[in-house]
């Protein structure tokens, strides 16, 4: 313990010693050099004093300039050093957050399963006694469908909570996964409360990303238009490819988001409904920003509100 501080101070100690006694020597020269110029040029005793004048004014001046600028090249040296200090020091932090949130997603994934198996269990059992009507076979259909979506959506979470650097990804059709959204929000209770007819144009394109994930982020903003539109709403996902980047738009005839909270409305918790957790737009983001995208909103053709997620093409 004891020859802590003698290691942390013997490389500034040394490198003071150096720079104090390279300073003298640099100034004795000087003066002893100085004073046999001097001696040779002056005329007279006044003469001399006028040069010994002018040359400690020299001397000042010059050391002057050399410390102001080995100051300015420590302090600036200092201050990087601090700033990839603080830096790397944020990255630990963040790291450690990251692991920490993987864990909790492993962990709430994994007891959600466990009780959607009881969910799942409970409707096989409904089902089984045979005596029910058509109408309610189909509502047990869909409840068994969206356990099954719900598992799926769990068991992927808990994969990637193992992963230490990214998702897993794969390259797919996304029109193709487009569709699938389609008919997973229209056999949705929201979407089907809501009455929404809900549309998809434009061309394709192969993304490289989790296509999991990104149902989930697409199904979700429908589900904000669904809530935003209300009944006999319409709700268009419209396809764009360009150059290198793919927008998936999601587009409602709702009331559409005001420019004073667009800035907000990715942030987490908050929310303008009543109900809401304010997570399902950060979810969204969230999943753009893994695959190396973005998530933007504006104002639609359709009158409410376009929520744009570009995406990178794959290469």
């Amino acid at each position: 313990m004891g020859e802590k501080p003698t290691t942390t101070w013997r490389k500034p100690t040394r490198f003071a010693s150096k720079l104090t006694i390279g300073y003298l020597l640099v100034a004795l020269f000087y003066i002893l050099l100085s004073t046999v110029v001097a001696s040779g040029w002056a005329e007279d005793i006044d003469s001399l004093a006028r040069i010994e004048q002018i040359k400690g004014m020299a001397f000042i001046a010059i050391t002057a300039i050399a410390l102001f600028f080995l100051t300015r090249y420590l302090m600036q040296k200092l201050e990087d050093q601090i700033e990839t200090s603080v830096a790397k020091e944020r990255e630990l932090e963040a790291e450690e957050n990251r692991t920490i949130t993987k864990s909790m997603i492993g962990s709430i994934a994994h007891d959600s399963n466990n009780m959607l198996s009881t969910i799942l269990f409970g409707s096989e059992l409904l089902r089984a006694q045979g005596s029910l009507a058509d109408k309610q076979l189909e509502t047990l259909g869909r409840i068994k469908s969206a356990g099954e979506q719900i598992r799926e959506l769990n068991n992927r979470l808990i994969e990637a909570s193992h992963f230490d650097d990214q998702l897993p990804v794969e390259v797919f059709d996304v029109r193709e996964a487009m569709q699938e959204v389609l008919h997973l929000a229209r056999a949705s209770a929201r979407v089907h409360q809501a009455n929404c007819k809900i549309q998809l144009t434009g061309n394709s394109a192969r993304l490289r990303a989790n296509r999991h994930l990104l149902i989930q982020a697409v199904q979700n903003l429908i589900f904000n238009a669904a809530d935003a539109t209300g009944r006999n709403g319409s709700i268009e996902i419209r396809l764009r490819p360009r150059e290198d980047w793919f927008d998936i738009e999601v587009h409602d005839n709702g009331p559409g988001v005001p420019e004073n909270i667009r800035d907000r409305i990715f942030d987490p918790f908050y929310s303008e409904k009543a109900e809401g957790n304010g997570l399902g737009l950060v979810a969204v983001k969230a999943c753009a920003k893994a695959f190396s995208g973005d998530i933007f909103v504006a104002d639609s053709d359709l009158g409410g509100a376009c929520f744009r997620l570009t995406l990178p093409k794959s290469r």
